[in-house]
Order: C-alpha cells, then sequence, then structure tokens
C-alpha cells in the first residue's frame, strides 16, 4: 500500500501540510486570531482554508486563469482600483472558498486598503496551509515596485504608532518574507507571537525561521526535521486488529471522533465539532507503529498508534500540536 500511494509514505511533508491534514481531520482546533466578522462582512475566515494537497504543494501559482472574477479582481488592482478588486475577490472567494490563492489576493488588496485587521485575517488563513507568494508573484501584480513601496510605508507607521496591535507585526512578518528580509520578518513574528502566546501559528513562524537555513522545508511544528523512512517496513502488529468501528473524544477543545478500518484497507473518519459533523474518506496502511491514512482529496496523516489491547488504542499525529494528548479510541460495541 506505501508504495502504491506513494503520498502515504510523506512523512517528510511539510509543516503546512501538516496543518492542512489536522485541519481536514478535526485533530487541530482552528482559531483565526483577526477574524472579526464586523470588520469584514466580504468573507469570514472563521473557519480553515482545505484545498486539495496540490494547490498547497504549488503555491506560487498566478490566481487560476479563466475565473471571471479573479481575472477582474488582478486587473482592477493593477489599475489601483482596490474597492472594485475587493468587491471581485468577494464574489471569487464564494465560488472557491478553498483557494488559497484567491485569499492571498484578497490579503493583499485589503492591505492595501490599509484594512490591516481584515488583510490580517485572509493571511492567516493561507499561511495556516501554504508559505505563500514569492517575491516575483507579489511584486508582478503592482504595475510598479513603487506602488507597493508606498503601501510598505503605510503598514510600517501603522505598526509604530499601534504596536499593541499584533495585526500589524503579523501582517508586516509576513511582507517582510515575502521580500526576503528574513530577519525583519523575524523581529516581527516574535512580537506578535509576544501579543498572541496563545497563537500556534506565529510560534510556528518563529521557530521556522529561527531554524538553520534549509531546514524549513523539512521542519515540524517544533522546528525539529521530519524523518523521511528509507523503506517500508512491516508493521508492528497484526493490521486485523484495528479494523472495526471504533470512537474517541477530542482532548482539545470540544467534539468527537468516529473511525472505521475496514479489511480493504479503507477508511471512514468523521469528526463532530459544534454540533457539525464531517467526514473524510480514503486508504491506510500501518508501518511499524504508524498509521498512515491518506484521504481522498491528497496529503498523508500519519500518526503513532498502539496495539489494540482491551478494545481501545492510543492515537497520536505525527508533527501535531504541541503538548498533544492525542486520541484514545474505544471499540464500538
Amino acid at each position: 500500500m506505501w508504495g502504491a500511494f506513494p503520498a502515504a509514505m510523506a512523512l517528510g511533508t511539510t509543516s503546512w501540510a501538516l496543518n492542512q491534514m489536522a485541519y481536514t481531520f478535526g485533530y487541530a482546533p482552528y482559531q483565526n486570531p483577526y477574524c472579526v466578522v464586523d470588520e469584514d462582512p466580504g468573507y469570514s475566515y472563521e473557519s480553515p482554508l482545505l484545498p486539495a494537497i496540490d494547490q498547497i504543494q504549488d503555491p506560487g501559482s498566478a490566481p487560476p486563469e479563466g475565473t471571471a472574477q479573479v481575472d477582474a479582481a488582478r486587473s482592477s488592482f493593477r489599475a489601483g482600483d482596490y474597492p472594485q478588486a475587493l468587491a471581485q475577490l468577494d464574489q471569487a472567494a464564494q465560488q472557491l472558498p478553498n483557494d488559497p490563492v484567491v485569499h492571498e489576493l484578497r490579503g493583499l488588496t485589503l492591505f492595501a486598503l490599509g484594512k490591516y485587521k481584515p488583510a490580517a485575517a485572509a493571511v492567516y488563513a493561507v499561511l495556516s496551509i501554504s508559505p505563500g507568494w514569492d517575491w516575483t508573484t507579489l511584486s508582478g501584480l503592482y504595475p510598479s515596485v513603487d506602488v507597493y513601496t508606498a503601501q510598505i510605508r503605510k503598514l510600517e507607521s501603522f505598526v509604530k504608532e499601534n504596536a499593541s496591535a499584533p495585526e500589524g507585526h503579523f501582517l508586516l512578518a509576513y511582507h517582510y518574507a515575502v521580500m526576503g528580509h528574513k530577519e525583519a520578518a523575524l523581529r516581527q513574528w516574535k512580537l506578535a507571537a509576544d501579543l498572541t502566546p496563545n497563537d500556534p501559528l506565529v510560534k510556528q513562524y518563529v521557530q521556522l525561521l529561527s531554524a538553520p537555513s534549509g531546514d524549513d522545508a523539512t521542519a515540524q511544528g517544533d522546528g525539529t526535521p521530519v524523518a523521511t523512512p528509507s523503506a517500508p517496513t512491516a508493521p508492528a502488529f497484526d493490521t486485523n486488529l484495528l479494523q472495526g468501528a471504533w470512537k474517541a473524544s477530542a482532548t482539545q477543545g470540544t467534539g468527537s471522533f468516529e473511525l472505521k478500518l475496514n479489511a480493504d484497507q479503507t477508511f471512514e473518519w468523521t469528526f463532530t465539532q459544534n454540533d457539525k459533523p464531517q467526514t473524510v474518506k480514503g486508504v491506510y496502511a500501518l508501518q511499524g507503529n504508524t498509521l498512515g491514512m491518506e484521504p481522498d482529496t491528497g496529503g498523508t496523516l500519519s500518526a503513532k498508534v498502539t496495539a489494540p489491547a482491551d478494545g481501545t488504542f492510543s492515537f497520536q499525529m505525527i508533527g501535531g500540536p504541541d503538548n498533544d494528548p492525542g486520541l484514545n479510541f474505544h471499540k464500538e460495541s
């Protein structure tokens, strides 16, 4: 199975893909600290973006061609008509709610309008599951670098005058990172982290930018490299022991989980949060004590599991949230 489904071997996946898997499976709670619906009626970032995995692996691509609203928004943005661009992107976001490129352009438009908190909310949603654009992509949206520079100077002034506003530091860190100013970005991430100490995303970015050069793409959320196995290993216990229907309660926040592992190596994972059930389906395999689950939408969630005994087994996501206690699944009677 590991050879038949290459993504299921991707223990060396990036932190952004790990984040997406945690959100896809409802394993980690998502909270956007900059999401204030009253300040941005055009779109709510209360829930995470869940794009197809190939959109994350190619985050630097231009906004999707052929989408009328996005094409029109790009033209409006380049012409400096930011209100019109925002209105067009609001429409595009309704059609493409999980497209990180649409939301990154929307965040850039809000930034150009000086609406920094809504801009931070949009960028936060994107950076939760994607490294975002590079300088070539972002600068290509402007008619000249001078226009962008003037907007950056306004944001820098806002940050100086509002040092206790985390959205300013967060947004400025993002822009410095896009421009390739790593040290300046790190300083702003640290200031944002000081103001939002419970935000896991800014902590992750501080760790990633503090890591030695070249380690970013293969680092976990704690900054340590994710090991990639050289070859599949045999299951540590009889896979048949995992087959059946299992239940668990959330250890972070509220919610519940149901897991069905079938004999044909397919799975069905249902998580319920705020009385809203969501189901993920795909294929699974056991390698050593690592259970790999590859959803139909792509990517892989890998977890360390124990051999079921007395109708229970433990499940802890590899590269998951800090201080993660994992889940304890109990077999349904």
